[in-house]
């Protein structure tokens, strides 16, 4: 990972350890069921929650809910994994190998929502090394102490509803023993009205990412033992792929293929927000000045700009016109970086653009005429801005070696993903499979402090969380697609972002699998999966330096459940996913719970 400062941000880009990359890999060796150490499936004495929420039109808020993992980790038994069920009932289920059967027990029961609401989330838990905090998804939150519920029920330390909000999801949580409270962070919608650059009103939904503090006791919460406080909010425009708090509470990570930004606190507010206390919510995206270089050649104009803000290739649009330029950077940032009249013309269906690193701009323009040299490069009338030919001819040497990769009709460089037609071809307003992902560090108080480009990477998916004792000082870690490769990168406080492992050739294989729900790997780093809305599990394992063929195992869960399942669960949608010891996961049907043991390598 390769570091620079860019005045009080930390910017670095991900880089791949070539030692841990194998050349000489070949293929999978397909593998069948009698590969697994154990496999049950155990249907579930109350059906998940996945049908409570209505239906939404917005495309953000179906890929959030696409994306939810309805099985959570309780990294503190191994074996074990928790979800709630359609009465809001918090379920803790117990796996092991030796057991026939696996075990159900109710632990809390959640607060009905009064009424349905276009608003309301699926409810949501996350278990740090003691407690649970635990939203119903439509507004309110509670705090459990849960010291074994294999055993018996979890404790209600805190209950409180936060006014104004319907729909409340958390992702992260973490115990701070030196201040006696829980942090957590926890994302709600809304939507806005927007004009695009076409003139075009359109609604955006926006993702409010928080940052909460809760007391575990008396002593910790002072005179308001029931306050939550709200230390922070940031702004996004997609749900986050990843987020975790650190260790000790000094800040956050959040990675999306949006970049998530700050909000300015507003105006007067001297002490941190209360529940209860609406929150202002400006949107202020400060101006920075745009910086780029210039150079020509008898044929051809080369621009490069290096963009204020990590952007991404649909968020660009770009106007070739035969006299003038633009270049507008659509919402969430909406920015014009240029809408100046050219010194001459230009032949508009020649000039295309790349972006690298979603910070670099090229803009390659063709001239009509290659007999005379530009003496600038806006029209004489237009307000000069003081930027004179002096791009050095190293650099442009190097941004000609990216645009023939860019443009290149080979496959070789397929990772970067297709190329706009920006003379013709308006920008698609959601991306699909292989998103581009973006890390940033946030301070308590919600200020960037490091960011981290993907440099190329797209997202696959999570590293199942690990126990408690080993994640008390990390921050996990995720999976993401390099090349062929399947990439696992694991992420450290202050956003160090190393990679430590690879699955040969798992971003290709991936991609051919159209039906997928989750994609991961196990905490062991040992296995990478894909597991498929309805029946199929795919499961890589990992190669050892030096070979050239590993196992693919794959798992007919539907198969398996012939003889003890009902008709009606054969077409019930995979809703979770969740590692529950070494070489062991879960798979969390509508229905059912399949559990799976993956056996030791022979």
């Amino acid at each position: 990972m390769s570091l620079t400062s860019s005045n009080s941000q930390q910017v670095s880009s991900l880089h791949p350890d070539r030692n841990l990359l194998n050349a000489k890999f070949e293929s999978y060796k397909l593998k069948l069921h009698h590969s697994l150490s154990s496999f049950k499936r155990h249907a579930i004495p109350v059906r998940v929650a996945a049908s409570n929420v209505p239906h939404s039109t917005q495309y953000r808020k179906l890929e959030a809910r696409s994306r939810f993992n309805h099985l959570f980790a309780a990294p503190r038994f191994p074996g074990c994994a928790l979800y709630i069920d359609e009465n809001y009932m918090i379920a803790f289920v117990t796996m092991n190998e030796e057991s026939p059967k696996l075990g159900f027990r109710t632990v809390h029961q959640l607060p009905k929502p009064a009424a349905s609401s276009d608003q309301l989330e699926f409810p949501s838990l996350y278990c740090t090394e003691r407690y649970i905090v635990a939203s119903n998804g439509a507004g309110t939150v509670e705090l459990l102490d849960y010291q074994d519920p294999s055993t018996g029920g979890a404790t209600v330390l805190v209950s409180t509803t936060i006014p104004d909000v319907t729909g409340l999801v958390i992702v992260s949580a973490r115990f701070i023993p030196k201040i006696r409270r829980v942090l957590f962070l926890a994302y709600q919608t809304r939507e806005r009205e927007i004009e695009d650059p076409y003139g075009k009103k359109k609604p955006r939904v926006e993702f409010l990412l928080s940052l909460f503090s809760v007391p575990i006791d008396a002593e910790a919460a002072g005179s308001d033992p029931a306050s939550v406080e709200t230390l922070c909010t940031v702004i996004g425009y997609a749900v986050p792929f990843y987020a975790s708090i650190e260790p000790y509470g000094e800040g956050f990570v959040v990675a999306c293929s949006h970049p998530y930004e700050e909000i300015p606190p507003p105006r007067e507010q001297s002490e941190p927000q209360v529940v209860g206390r609406k929150a202002s919510l400006p949107e202020i995206i400060p101006e920075k000045p745009i910086e780029y270089k210039w150079m020509q050649t008898p044929e051809d104009i080369t621009i490069a700009v290096r963009l204020p803000h990590p952007t991404l290739k649909k968020d660009i649009h770009c106007k070739f016109r035969k006299d003038s330029l633009l270049v507008e950077v659509r919402p969430p940032t909406e920015m014009t970086v240029f809408d100046h009249i050219l010194f001459a013309d230009i032949i508009p269906e020649e000039c295309t653009w790349t972006l690298e690193d979603n910070r670099v701009l090229t803009l390659y323009l063709q001239k009509t005429s290659t007999q005379g040299r530009w003496m600038q490069l806006w029209d004489v009338d237009e307000k000069s801005d003081g930027v004179d030919e002096t791009m050095d001819p190293s650099e442009m040497a190097n941004i000609m070696e990216r645009m023939e990769k860019y443009t290149s009709e080979s496959e070789e460089y397929g990772w970067g993903g297709p190329m706009q037609n920006v003379g013709t071809e308006r920008s698609e307003d959601v991306d699909f499979e292989g998103e581009s992902v973006t890390f940033v560090r946030f301070s308590t108080l919600g200020t960037v402090t490091h960011v981290c480009n993907g440099g190329g990477h797209k997202w696959l998916g999570m590293v199942l969380p690990r126990d408690a004792k080993a994640d008390e000082k990390n921050m996990g870690a995720v999976l993401l697609w390099s090349d062929v490769d399947g990439l696992v990168y694991d992420i450290e406080p202050g956003l160090r972002v190393t990679h430590t492992s690879t699955f040969d050739r798992f971003g290709y294989i991936q991609a051919s699998k159209k039906a997928q729900r989750f994609l991961g790997a196990t905490p062991d780093r040992e296995f990478a999966f894909a597991v498929e809305s309805l029946r199929n599990v795919f499961i890589y394992r990992r190669t050892k330096k030096g070979q050239t063929v590993a196992d693919q195992i794959l798992v007919d869960m539907e198969d398996y459940e012939k003889d003890e399942q009902p008709v009606d669960e054969y077409n019930s949608h995979v809703v979770g996913v969740q590692a529950v010891g070494k070489g062991r996961f879960a798979v969390l049907k509508e229905k059912s719970l399949v559990f799976i043991g993956l056996a030791e390598e022979s």
